[in-house]
């Protein structure tokens, strides 16, 4: 675990370090609309709220995480927004997890304003490819999640390694 003192213990490899990269690289206007994918208690939702000029809302499936306003219950299979919503989607440890990535791909394209990007923080393999029991998801090949993306529409602009950072995390 990690401390913000903004958000006390944050449970998320390298903290909110790896939403900063995404957040500057991608370089969204000042008000941007941002959906976050996958949000689960919205810790991303509260750091966006704190510290940027962003809008922001929250997408989860479980139910208990879910208050109406800040955090919806839902699907990113099937999101409940009008198409061209927002200038991008976060989805941060949470890829991996879902059922059905190239739908849900499908999904940000599809509500991402002209231009909009997704960022996207999870982990990949440099092995085999395989399902993980427990919370952690799939663990795919940097082509895989790369080939997802474009058959997405989308065109990968960074991508930023950062298993050196987070040896100590999986150390804890």
């Amino acid at each position: 675990m990690t401390e913000d003192a903004s958000f006390g213990p944050v449970c998320r490899p390298g903290g909110f370090s790896l939403t900063k990269l995404a957040l500057a690289r991608a370089d969204f206007p000042k008000g941007a609309k941002l959906v976050d994918l996958g949000c689960g208690q919205g810790a991303t939702l509260g750091y966006l709220a704190e510290r940027t000029s962003f809008q922001a809302v929250g997408v989860e499936q479980e139910k208990e995480f879910c208050d109406g306003e800040r955090i919806i219950q839902g699907d990113a299979k099937r999101l409940s927004f009008a198409d061209g919503s927002f200038d991008g989607a976060l989805l941060e440890c949470s890829l991996s997890r879902m059922a059905e990535p190239e739908e849900v791909l499908a999904e940000c394209f599809r509500i991402l304003k002209r231009g909009g990007a997704v960022c996207i923080t999870d982990m990949t393999c440099e092995a085999e490819e395989r399902q993980l029991a427990g919370v952690l998801g799939r663990l795919e090949h940097r082509e895989t999640l790369e080939r997802r993306f474009q058959e997405a529409g989308f065109t990968v602009e960074f991508y930023y390694d950062a298993s050196e950072e987070l040896k100590g995390f999986w150390g804890q």
